[in-house]
This record gives structure tokens, C-alpha cells and sequence, in this order.
């Protein structure tokens, strides 16, 4: 990774006068230093005190008031401010992010009608590539964070992160950050429905020689164990890299699971979207093609 520079990869100019005096008059701010990882082409955006020391987005005794945050950046190596402390306010923030043409200005249509929906203070991001929506409204209990959409990056937080501030005021938008509670719970519903409660699975009492074992799958396919994970409805569950890893966006190797249930059945989810669908059957038969064709099949391959 290398320093973000001043122009190419974000902006560090900040608009003090669109922001919304909700957020300005708490003692919540703190700034960041941008760092630009050339492999995933991300700005990574590091907390830094207005002293430009370590900060975090959850001690108060990092944060500073609007005005001292604002005061630091452009010295220390600061190259914004930032907002922490959400679980203390009644605000959530939504990300759209990589919906804005750089080159252009143009924003996704997707984008602008989730914009339109919450109808609240909007900004553009430090990227100049995405917006953030400022709303009054708690997020429902277990729901996402971040999309599971492979169309649309959205990112919903109200407790544990820090947003970065610009004052960049999308035209249109409220210059306030407005009650929403009911759209919020209706756009969560939409953009990620709950999961329909598994069935809890018998433990198998069939004859031991028609039980696969995992590990013995996963030694013989060669596949790459990243950890282990605890999975109350499994017996076991593993982290592992996916085979189709080169269809991933930037190659991620992450969100990727197998796992065998008490009954023995075996498992495979990867949360990205170019596997929506893949079940363990295809990832078997990506290792052993031909394994589920019917045994005539075999047959009549073996006598021509």
C-alpha cells in the first residue's frame, strides 16, 4: 500500500457550511489518514486523533470536538475528519458505494432511487465515487452490514465504525438528517430478507461405509483450510477458498464455507455473487467431474 495522493484517489476537501448542525455539535469527531491499497484499488481511511496519534472509533478519549477535528486536518499527515460513536446518537449512516462516474459526475440510478427513498441529508464520499445517507432511525436487531447484492454496494452501520464527513452536499437532499425509521425497516427487508429457520438435522444412523467425510474431501481436492469456524447447526464448519476465487471481484478468497451437518450431509456457501447458487454438488463436481452421472452411465463408458 502507499499514501493516497491529493487528487487522483480522494478529495481532501471538506464543506463546512452544508453539514448538518446534528453532527457538528457533538464531541464526536475524530480524523483519518488516507491510504490507498493499489491491489484492491480501496482507500483504506485510518483514524488518527487531532494530535495525529492512534484514534479508534470507539474510544471517547480519541475523539475531539467539530472544530479542533477540522482545525488538524492538513497537518500530522490528516487528510480528513470522521464521525464516531454512532450507538450514541440516533443515527445510521447507508453507503451507495462505486455508484458515481468519476469522470462524469453521474450517479447510478439504483442509487438515486434509494436517495429519493430515504429523502434525508446526503453527501458525496471522499472517494468522489459514492454517497452516504445521514438518517435518524436504529437499525433492526441481527440485520446486515454490508450487502450480499453483487450489483449494488451498500453498507448500512449505526454502532462500531466512524464515516467520514465532507460537507459535500448532494443537490436536492435535505441540508438535515430526518427521522426514517420505517423506510429504514422496509429497505432492510427488501435489500436482505430474512432466511427462512433451518430444519435441525437428525444425527445419521445409516451404515458408516456410505458416510463422506469432509476433511477426507478436502485433503483429497486440495482445497486451502483458511480456519475454523463455530457453526452451532453443523458438526464442523471450515473457512476454505473457493475454487471459482478468480471470479471474485479483485480475486477475495474470503466469505467462503463448507461444513457437514450431525446427519452427515455436506454443505458449501460462498457469499459471493458470482457463486449465488453453487451448492455442494457443484463443488464436488468441480474436483470430480462426472460424479453424480447415473451408473449406466459408467457402465456403458467402460463396454464402448
Amino acid at each position: 500500500m502507499q499514501a493516497a495522493d491529493t487528487t487522483g484517489n480522494f478529495t481532501r476537501r471538506i464543506a463546512l457550511e452544508p453539514m448538518p448542525d446534528q453532527l457538528k455539535q457533538e464531541d464526536q469527531w475524530l480524523c483519518w489518514r488516507g491510504v490507498w491499497d493499489e491491489a484492491k484499488q480501496k482507500l483504506n481511511k485510518v483514524p488518527k486523533t487531532a494530535a495525529g496519534t492512534w484514534a479508534s472509533s470507539t474510544n471517547p478519549k480519541t475523539w475531539a470536538t467539530f472544530k479542533d477535528a477540522v482545525g488538524a486536518v492538513g497537518s500530522h499527515g490528516l487528510d480528513g475528519i470522521g464521525f464516531a460513536g454512532l450507538e450514541r446518537t440516533p443515527y445510521t449512516g447507508i453507503d451507495v458505494d462505486h455508484c458515481i462516474d468519476r469522470e462524469t459526475g453521474e450517479i447510478a440510478r439504483y442509487a438515486m432511487k434509494i436517495v429519493r427513498e430515504f429523502d434525508s441529508y446526503t453527501e458525496i464520499t471522499p472517494s468522489l465515487a459514492g454517497l452516504r445517507i445521514w438518517i435518524e432511525a436504529e437499525k433492526p436487531p441481527g440485520s446486515w452490514c454490508g450487502s450480499k447484492n453483487a450489483e449494488r454496494e451498500l453498507e448500512v452501520y449505526d454502532r462500531g465504525r466512524f464515516f467520514t464527513v465532507t460537507g459535500l452536499h448532494l443537490d436536492g437532499t435535505p441540508e438535515t438528517i430526518e427521522r426514517r425509521q420505517e423506510v429504514l425497516d422496509s429497505f432492510m427487508k427488501r435489500e436482505a430478507p430474512p432466511e427462512k429457520p433451518k430444519p435441525i438435522k437428525a444425527a445419521y444412523n445409516g451404515p458408516d461405509e456410505h458416510r463422506i467425510e469432509l476433511e477426507d474431501c478436502l485433503q483429497d481436492y486440495g482445497v486451502t483450510i483458511l480456519r475454523q469456524i463455530n457453526d452451532a447447526t453443523s458438526e464442523r464448519t471450515y473457512g476454505v477458498v473457493c475454487p471459482w476465487a478468480y471470479e471474485h471481484t479483485g480475486g477475495d478468497v474470503s466469505g467462503t464455507r463448507v461444513g457437514q451437518y450431525p446427519s452427515g450431509g455436506l454443505w458449501f456457501h460462498c457469499d459471493h455473487g458470482h457463486c449465488d447458487g453453487r451448492k455442494w454438488e457443484h463443488f464436488r463436481e468441480h474436483f470430480q467431474p462426472g460424479c453424480y452421472e447415473p451408473w449406466w452411465v459408467k457402465v456403458v463408458a467402460k463396454n464402448g
